[in-house]
């Protein structure tokens, strides 16, 4: 299955409200064969992060915090990507280098689908320096999830595990954006569970409301580590 990018913003990196994101401006990237990809003809190279996890779980709303902008589709009931999505940032334009969001379909509704989608997550793993598998921070299923971390054997090296929907932890409170100290001991109970079931550091699983914006700094931080490997040194 070939990929191809549907391009829903294109600007420059100056134009990202991201903490760190100066780190990106005027670096060399590694143009290896893997970061190749084709606009409108012309060879470019991508620093690339692509998300994924199960449908409903927020990637969508996620990548419109972080950029700013309701760029990508959502919806509370219906799935809405079908397709490989981005908001791509200009790094250097005389040397064709972008850092490129990626939001891939959610897996969970349709194993025939799943099939399908799994493939593309195959090829764009191996196209990204960097995984956001979003995962909600309410709900205890995670048998889907933890196929899709066998199948695409998902380590910790490239990938950050984004915990969605931290102000809908017990006990919920709709009087402050920021979680009560009750809902962080369920969030951090919540995060240890995940770091035993899919064998990964706590230190790699991010909380963060993507509704309210509490501690979207803290997964970019996170976000940008793993992209900072793919620049030249």
């Amino acid at each position: 299955m070939e990929l191809t990018k549907n391009i829903l913003k294109a600007t420059s990196i100056n134009n990202l409200n991201w903490p760190g994101a100066g780190l990106f401006k005027n670096r060399l990237i590694d143009e290896t064969c893997q970061r190749r990809w084709l606009r409108q003809s012309v060879l470019c190279y991508d620093l690339q992060c692509m998300f994924i996890g199960k449908t409903g779980y927020g990637k969508s709303s996620t990548l419109n915090r972080i950029v700013g902008d309701n760029v990508f589709e959502t919806d509370d009931i219906n799935a809405c990507t079908a397709n490989l999505y981005c908001a791509d940032y200009i790094l250097n334009a005389d040397r064709h280098y972008f850092l490129s969001l990626c939001d891939l379909p959610g897996v969970g509704e349709d194993e025939d689908r799943d099939a399908g989608y799994l493939a593309w997550y195959q090829q764009m793993l191996i196209k990204s320096d960097c995984v956001v598998y979003v995962l909600r921070a309410d709900q205890r299923d995670m048998s889907v999830d933890l196929k899709v971390f066998r199948i695409l054997q998902i380590r910790p090296d490239n990938c950050v595990i984004a915990l969605n929907y931290c102000d809908k932890i017990e006990p919920v409170s709709r009087c402050s954006v920021l979680p009560t100290n009750e809902q962080r001991c369920n969030i951090n109970l919540k995060i240890r569970d995940i770091s035993r079931t899919f064998n990964f550091p706590v230190t790699q699983i991010l909380p963060y409301s993507a509704y309210t914006g509490w501690n979207i700094g803290a997964l970019l931080y996170a976000m940008s580590g793993k992209l900072s490997c793919g620049f030249r040194t």
